[in-house]
């Protein structure tokens, strides 16, 4: 009988472990991303200088829908920007080709979700991404670690874990004025997309449930002993 006690709380304390590590799926989707290339930097339409949380250095989006796990949490459609540069994309092939960036000192990518200055909803540095044109589309992927996440004050109550990593995807099948030389690319305007992913604080109030489980379940067994 012991035995089957220290079974089933050995299942109990397995089960409350794993409530702890959940979490879900965050997703910031946007539309209306206007962004530039001057064979150097990717940078938003807004302003090529930034990372001041300033609505007026950065391009006003379309929407900004925002998701956990796939179900909606909201969508936003005025006082929404983003703000962005990423240094060091040099040698885009004309014809296409990936180039792997390591990036340079700089402030990233921000979205803003407020009016004025200090309008941050997420603040992430960016070190490293890649850079995938294909003749007439382009896609900018990165992965970056959550701890470069300097600031964040997303609406509906959502908080990306520091723990995690967040991944942004920025795709555009609209690229104009496109300019190049030398069999490289030397600028470009584009308009598309962007998708930004993380997971959210583990909530602990899931964490306080599996505890009561687990405390009912000894009180249960103690009374049948």
């Amino acid at each position: 009988m012991r035995t089957l006690k220290s079974s089933i709380l050995s299942v109990i304390i397995s089960l409350g472990l794993a409530t702890l590590s959940q979490a879900k799926l965050i997703e910031i989707q946007f539309t209306g991303l206007d962004f530039k290339y001057d064979g150097i930097d990717v940078f938003d339409a807004g302003n090529k200088a930034g990372g001041n949380g300033d609505t007026a250095e950065s391009d006003p989006l379309t929407t900004m829908t925002f998701l956990t796990d796939s179900t909606l949490e909201g969508v936003l459609t005025t006082n929404i920007h983003a703000d962005f540069i990423l240094k060091g994309v040099t040698n885009i092939p004309a014809a296409g080709g990936l180039v792997m960036a390591t990036g340079a000192s700089g402030f990233g990518f921000d979205l803003l979700v407020k009016t004025g200055t200090s309008a941050w909803g997420l603040g992430l540095d960016v070190d490293g991404f890649q850079v995938f044109y294909s003749g007439n589309q382009l896609s900018i992927a990165a992965t970056e670690l959550a701890s470069n996440l300097r600031i964040q004050d997303l609406p509906f109550g959502l908080e990306i874990s520091p723990t995690d990593e967040i991944k942004i995807i920025i795709s555009s099948a609209n690229l104009s004025e496109v300019t190049e030389a030398g069999g490289f690319l030397t600028g470009f305007k584009a308009s598309g997309t962007g998708n930004i992913r993380g997971h959210s604080v583990p909530e602990p109030v899931l964490a306080g449930l599996g505890l009561l489980t687990f405390v009912g379940m000894v009180l249960s067994n103690r009374n049948r002993s």
